[in-house]
């Protein structure tokens, strides 16, 4: 089963791309083993604030970058949700009128 990227994870890997820098680069600015950075990229667990401080600071970003999803983000997750929910709304309407026009062929036909 495929662990689930956890937000961190998802800011850690943009910066150091971003940067262009390996897990081994991040592991020697902040002084840990390099496993511990894939850990946090891979497990979906998350590394103390006091990590999550020394990586912000490693990389001269804000600790909030790393915690904080923003509320634009959720909005455009909300939009896209709010676009799927109306498409299935429209197809169900649609199979609505398929089938009550099926029904008056039936009756139709019975009646005959």
């Amino acid at each position: 089963m495929k662990t689930k990227r956890s937000f961190f994870a998802t800011q850690l890997k943009k910066l150091m791309f971003e940067k262009n820098l390996t897990q081994e680069d991040l592991a020697k600015k902040i002084k840990i083993n390099r496993q511990m950075i894939s850990y946090w990229l891979n497990s979906g667990k998350n590394p103390s604030l006091t990590s999550v401080k020394k990586i912000a600071d490693a990389l001269k970003a804000p600790m909030s970058y790393f915690v904080v999803e923003t509320t634009i983000e959720k909005n455009e997750e909300n939009k896209n949700l709010s676009v799927k929910i109306e498409l299935l709304e429209e197809k169900i309407k649609r199979h609505e009128i398929e089938i009550n026009y099926l029904k008056d062929i039936i009756k139709n036909f019975i009646k005959k």
